[in-house]
């Protein structure tokens, strides 16, 4: 008998081969049924006609284990012969592992990291080949699927996220950029019951020793005596002026398997406002006509860092993320500039840190409105690049459930402003799911605080088994800032009893000491949770006292009691039995809500039947009861071959008891219609009818399908000549449908109507209603974008009505390659607001693009046009204001020169009050640069700063000789006879007046090899 019993079927059929006697009739029973003589597909007989083998195809499986029964008969009906296999048809993967041996786990910066992760299903059996599912990657990793979307679709995006598929044995490959980081990469997979993280460590790889350093200084006298501003004093006695740097990198093995980096930059002062270097796309011109990507092996935004690794082991000097996110409860996720220290085991892992820092830490859950934004931050200092944005859909009635997180990118997902404190996403972000479930913005951030520095610090250890399947941690926390200090102390277990079965549990204790006194706060958290073919359930009891946490908890379970239990059993083939029933209590205010709740389905062909009971009771903090009881009745149907679902829900409060705010009457109708294997069309609308007041909720839009039997494609093969990134940034609209091979369309509706009082939950006022929104409004998006080889485009519009003020968005972005070397860009927002008050407002910015750098040419040309216009009305200070900036750069070589020319302009107006404001101001600026020989080279420098308004004008022009002294090193003597001095142009070019020399250094291992002598 054939398939083989360790077969994984990739669909719910089975070919079924059997060698038999030729004079036997076979019948075959599936689960105990007989199949079909249907699905005979053909006989082949031997010469002698005594042995034959039969085909059938396309025999039905179910999920889990099919027992396969064949029996032979004689011509009297007589068994002569029979056998039996079980085939499992694997369901949804529940579970994942890391295949270490077939994983490629190297950080040199050329080799691809390779995770092979073997998914499992709910009996433990190796997940069916060709299963699709989703994926993140924490930072600073990045998954090699990113990088490609953003060369293949730079502009329109890909809002199916990050995805895998499974290949034989049940693996998935998760490819990720080549890095020189080593450390732990964390693999997040979310699965229907729970979210499960995945850890590998990358190894540093052993190289040579590589070396680059820069050495520069300038001494000058100043002769000026009409200067824009006073030249700073670097150590001078304000004539005499100097300034220098030295940086270098290095990075080489030492002492055996030892790698060390080392990383230093004199003129690098540490700053309190910044952490990690990131360059913005937005900064300096937007498009270069090349495929540059960022990448950094030394954070630090001090002039220090020092990295030593090995194997599984490393500790660094410089800027730093803890990473202590295994928790829930001892969770602590900040970013510093310190010391961190992290080893890794198939069986331990320790991570610790000591920072001295005046940083604060802020965590803001913000509901989406519908549109892309802006969307407000409370603070406004905050220190750049040290935020973490993520999207994530909470269960309407049990917010601690989280049925969907990402985690989003900036420049790639949104832009921030890091001066107003505001987000802007790529895509509209809508308050509710499909579901109808809330989903939150949520943001962490740094803040810079003028307290004096202290000393933060922490450690976590952790031992398991090399399987991942035992798990024991405990955490210790120290942070200190302005007059608060505290402690965070927690210890936690996680242990697979099977591979379907999880068992958690978290006790967590923080103190934290102010000026008002002292406050200690406990928080527990146990679960199981189980999934098997016939049952699945869940018990959990969790519990955050008030006060509790350094702040990095969500804000909805703050001084909450949870407990509870959940099961679901099937009753043969076509009954499901469910059940759930818990107990929320709000600590603060000791009000409960109580729920009990059953639920039968009837399972047909094409329709599911449900019908059940629920009881509601909130007791709320005046002794008060809100009672619901309710028969609760739906049907789903799906029709046409599974393109079309329709859904229809009802629950009905009896008795008149419908004073449950959370459970109210309530009627949902849903419909959904397939598109493709990955998207679907969907449409919902509820209506609900309670004591407290009525609510409308309506959504319309495209969901992406988390799990899928068929692998992604992607149809445009495109080769830009931008890098992704900054294309994304600065032009870029995500596009979720496709149409065809070049047309991609988005769209969604959100509507809401309550006579709730308030917005919040009626037990947890931080928790939103389960009902209704606090607010009536309508919102929506709709755009197309269009995608070639050489060109893409995106638009979109978005709007959000309210009672109180309305909000229109216009997004526009382009970009193209109409020949090699030339690239243009073009991207535009425009927004209209007015209030009920009469106040309007409308801000527009434009900004035009252009690259042209062709290999076969000697020219360079570089340019960026931005328009921005912001117009206030129906205010006692009625504004209107609107600046045009342009830079244009440019640089031509030719023999054994180059000649190099800038011109920046800036036009401003601003009216207030009647009065009007207005100027233009440009800088003009030239270098010719001419090497005379292998050594001596000359230089002419001029430069103009007009300021039409004013009338001013300032100059700068000069001469000099340079000299190569050595190989890599080179001097210049020059004279500028006009300057000025200007702090945004200094830096770059000597301006100032007078006499001045320059040197500069390069130098690498070569160079140092050669000073030492020989090898060494």
């Amino acid at each position: 008998l054939w398939p083989d019993p360790n077969l994984g079927p990739a669909i719910p059929a089975l070919k079924l081969m059997l060698k038999h006697d030729a004079a036997h009739k076979v019948k075959i029973a599936i689960n105990g049924r007989e199949t079909s003589a249907l699905l005979f597909d053909n006989q082949v007989i031997n010469l002698t006609k005594t042995v034959a083998v039969t085909t059938w195809r396309g025999l039905p499986l179910s999920e889990g284990d099919n027992l396969i029964v064949v029996q032979c008969f004689d011509e009297n009906g007589e068994v002569q012969a029979s056998t039996e296999r079980t085939i499992h048809f694997a369901s949804a993967p529940v579970r994942a592992e890391l295949i270490k041996d077939r994983s490629v786990l190297t950080a040199d910066g050329t080799t691809q990291p390779i995770l092979a992760i073997r998914f499992l299903d709910k009996d433990g059996y190796p997940a069916r080949e060709g299963v699709v599912g989703t994926y993140e990657i924490d930072a600073p990793y990045v998954a090699q699927q990113a990088i490609d979307d953003l060369q293949d679709r730079p502009v329109v995006g890909n809002n199916r996220g990050l995805r895998f598929v499974v290949g034989p044995d049940g693996i998935a490959w998760i490819r990720l950029q080549p890095t020189t980081q080593s450390g732990e990469v964390t693999l997040r997979l979310p699965f229907p019951q729970w979210e499960q993280e995945v850890r590998a460590w990358l190894q540093p790889a052993p190289r040579d020793w590589i070396l680059v350093g820069f050495a520069e200084g300038t001494v000058g006298y100043n002769t000026l005596s009409e200067n824009v501003e006073t030249i700073p004093d670097r150590g001078g006695d304000g004539e005499i002026y100097e300034d220098g740097q030295v940086s270098f990198f290095a990075k080489g093995q030492i002492k055996g398997e030892w790698l060390l980096t080392v990383a230093l930059n004199s003129d690098r002062k540490p700053s309190r406002e910044q952490l990690f270097r990131q360059i913005d796309p937005n900064a300096y011109y937007s498009l270069y006509a090349d495929r540059t990507v960022q990448q950094y092996d030394a954070q630090s935004t001090g002039p220090l860092y020092v990295k030593l690794e090995r194997a599984q082991f490393y500790a660094l000097f410089g800027d730093f993320q803890t990473g202590m996110t295994v928790t829930e409860l001892s969770r602590y996720n900040r970013v510093f500039r310190g010391f961190k220290t992290e080893y890794a085991s198939p069986s331990a892992n320790i991570t610790g840190f000591v920072t001295d820092t005046r940083q604060g830490f802020a965590k803001e859950e913000i509901r989406g409105d519908g549109v892309s934004g802006p969307y407000a931050l409370s603070a406004n200092n905050l220190v750049l690049n040290s935020e973490h944005v993520y999207i994530e859909t909470r269960d309407r009635f049990r917010t601690e459930i989280v049925t969907s997180r990402s985690t989003l990118a900036r420049h790639l997902d949104y832009t921030i402003d890091y001066q107003a404190g505001t987000l802007t996403f790529r895509e509209p972000v809508f308050s509710r799911d499909a579901d109808l479930n809330p989903i939150f913005i949520v943001v962490d951030y740094e803040t810079y605080t003028t307290a004096e520095a202290s000393l933060n610090y922490g450690v976590r250890g952790e031992l398991g088994t090399s399987n991942q399947r035992i798990r024991a941690g405990a955490t210790y926390v120290h942070e200190e800032g302005g007059t608060a200090e505290g402690d965070l102390i927690g210890a936690d277990a996680e242990v697979f009893l099977r591979a379907a079965t999880r068992l958690r549990a978290e006790l967590a204790h923080s103190s934290r000491t102010r000026v008002e006194g002292k406050a200690d706060a406990l928080a527990y958290l146990g679960e199981l949770e189980h999934q098997s073919a016939i049952a699945s359930g869940r018990l959990y009891y969790r519990e955050q006292e008030e006060g509790f946490g350094f702040g990095q908890q969500n804000l909805t379970e703050a001084a909450s009691r949870k407990f509870g239990a959940e099961a679901k059993s099937e009753l043969g083939s076509r009954f499901n039995l469910k059940g759930l029933a818990y107990r929320h209590r709000n600590l603060s205010t000791d009000a409960n809500r109580d729920v009990i709740e059953s639920d039968l389905e009837l399972i047909q062909e094409y329709v599911t039947l449900r019908s059940g009971f629920r009881f509601a009771q909130d007791k709320l903090e005046d002794g008060s009861l809100q009672i619901s009881r309710q028969v609760t009745t739906g049907a789903n149907s799906s029709l046409w071959k599974g393109r079309v679902d329709l859904r229809l829900q009802h629950d009905q409060s009896l008795d008149g008891a419908n004073a449950n705010q959370a459970y109210p009457t309530r009627t949902l109708f849903g419909a959904s219609l397939k598109l493709t294997d990955d998207w679907k069309l969907f449409g919902e609308e509820e209506l609900t009818h309670g004591d407290s007041g009525n609510t409308t909720i309506s959504r319309v839009g495209l969901e992406a399908k988390p799990w899928a039997g068929s692998t992604v494609t992607s149809s445009v093969e495109r080769q830009p000549g931008d890098a992704g990134s900054r294309l994304r940034s600065n032009f870029g609209l995500k596009q979720s449908l496709q149409l065809s091979e070049h047309w991609l369309v988005d769209g969604g509706l959100e509507h809401s109507n309550t006579t709730l009082t308030g917005s919040g939950d009626a037990i947890f006022p931080n928790a939103p209603s389960p009902s209704g929104s606090g607010q009536d409004f309508v919102a929506f998006f709709g755009g197309g974008a269009y995608q070639d080889v050489y060109w893409s485009a995106s638009g979109r519009l978005e709007f959000r009505f309210t009672d109180s003020d309305d909000r229109v968005f216009v997004n526009l972005g382009a970009t193209g390659e109409p020949k090699p070397g030339l690239g243009l860009g073009f991207s535009g927002r425009l927004s209209f607001a007015s209030g009920s008050n009469g106040n309007k407002r409308s801000e527009h910015a434009l900004r035009l693009a252009l690259a042209h750098r062709p290999r076969e040419h000697n020219w360079t040309i570089l340019d960026k046009l931005e328009l921005h216009t912001l117009k206030e009305t129906g205010t006692a200070t009625d504004s209107e204001s609107w600046r045009v900036v342009n830079n244009f750069g440019s640089n031509w070589r030719f023999g054994r020169g180059q000649v190099s020319a800038q011109y920046g302009s800036k036009y401003a107006r601003y009216e207030l009050v009647g009065q009007d404001l207005s100027g233009y101001t440009d800088l003009l600026g030239a270098e010719l640069r001419h090497d005379l020989s292998d050594i001596f080279d000359i230089g002419l420098r001029g430069q103009s700063l007009h300021g039409y308004k004013s009338g001013t004008m300032d100059y700068s022009a000069g001469v000099s000789l340079g000299m190569n002294v050595l190989e890599n090193s080179w001097v210049s003597l020059g004279y500028n006879l006009l300057g000025f001095h200007d702090e945004d142009f200094s830096r770059a070019s000597y301006t100032a007046q007078g006499p001045f020399l320059t040197f500069r250094l390069k130098f690498d291992q070569a160079t140092v090899r050669s000073l030492v002598g020989g090898d060494q």
